[in-house]
């Protein structure tokens, strides 16, 4: 099964991108049976089609977080050590029991609280609308561009477009992979989520996709 093959990609390793599609067809007959190929498909049977589409991506978002060659993309620019000592002084250890806190597993509460203050203040930035490229001046929206090959190979499914005081269009991908989102270091809520999720799991923490439909 696509399950069986999924597993499989992630023991061998791959030397290129790979990017599964599962066309609508097969969703459709997923949720409608023999049906599929009779008749027109009901309202509540559109919006479970819909939910599919919207799980499969929070599945491909929560194995990206499992992956082992991700996971040490992101322990690489964690400086665990630092916040682990961090950790240990704030709850009034002494500085050897503070140190030997970092070998100690698993990470508790506190490293947590400290992983989650340098992920937000330190290392990954907020964007509303990005400073143009040129001049690093406020910029206005533009409307959407089509993501490049560059851009869709980090996950990019959409890029909005930012002009700048001179005219330059500034481009905002809006990445889903969390090891180009490990790079760049900015994003808004799902970005942040996203590439926060990795580090968690990185970190030896267990990590929840949870799929809000009311928000926005």
């Amino acid at each position: 099964g696509y399950g069986e093959y999924l597993d499989s990609i992630d023991r061998l390793g791959t030397a290129i991108n790979v990017a599964g599609l599962v066309g609508h067809s097969a969703v459709r007959t997923y949720v409608m049976g023999e049906r599929a190929y009779e008749t027109t498909s009901t309202p509540d049977e559109q919006a479970r089609m819909e939910m599919e589409g919207r799980l499969a991506s929070g599945f491909q978002t929560s194995r990206a977080h499992a992956d082992p060659r991700r996971q040490a993309e992101a322990r690489a620019v964690v400086p665990w050590a630092a916040l682990c000592e961090k950790a240990g002084r704030a709850a009034g250890a002494d500085g050897d029991a503070a140190a030997a806190a970092v070998a100690a597993p698993p990470p508790g509460e506190a490293e947590l609280k400290q992983l989650l203050r340098w992920f937000k203040h330190e290392f990954f930035r907020w964007v509303d609308r990005p400073a143009c490229e040129e001049t690093g001046q406020p910029t206005e929206s533009a409307g959407m561009g089509a993501p490049t090959a560059e851009e869709r190979a980090g996950g990019a499914g959409r890029v909005e477009l930012y002009r700048g005081p001179t005219g330059h269009i500034t481009r905002f991908p809006r990445y889903n992979d969390p090891s180009v989102l490990l790079r760049t270091r900015r994003g808004r809520c799902g970005e942040w989520a996203n590439c926060f999720g990795l580090v968690l799991r990185a970190c030896g923490y267990e990590s929840r996709w949870v799929l809000d439909v009311t928000d926005h």
